[in-house]
């Protein structure tokens, strides 16, 4: 019998409350938990990127090792997790802003527990950091 086969669409990706919550918390701060990180790496499928020394919560402008090693490959995909993540949270804030405080109020005003990050995928941009200014360290 024959079978359809398809390619698969690319989704967008969705992230939980918590995640957004979470990530929206560590970004803030200048030195993050590295429990927190860790767990919000392993929440969002990262957790070998997290051995590498790479974090979606990098602001750094580029890898810090050249092409070809593992290391960079994970800075490109915690890189585009990061712009994903940006454009939800901007998306979570325009829809409910006490959603994503660090206390969780709020969160019984969102039925949907997940988020989308379409609106401002495209537009969100990371910020642009001097050279002399100090990077989050590894």
């Amino acid at each position: 019998m024959p079978v359809k086969v398809r390619t698969p669409k690319d989704r967008r990706p969705s992230f939980t409350l918590e995640i957004l919550a979470l990530f929206a918390e560590l970004d803030r701060q200048c030195r993050p938990n590295p429990e927190k990180e860790r767990r919000l790496m392993r929440l969002l499928g990262l957790g070998s990127a997290f051995w590498t020394s790479n974090s979606v919560l990098d602001r750094s402008p580029g890898p810090c090792h050249p092409e070809g090693y593992l290391a960079n490959e994970d800075w490109h995909r915690c890189r585009a997790a990061r712009r994903a993540l940006l454009a939800a949270v901007a998306a979570q804030k325009k829809k409910a802003p006490a959603a994503l405080t660090s206390e969780g109020e709020g969160l019984e005003m969102i039925r949907d527990n997940t988020v989308r990050s379409e609106e401002a995928a495209d537009h969100v941009r990371e910020p642009v950091i001097p050279n002399d200014a100090p990077t989050r360290p590894h």
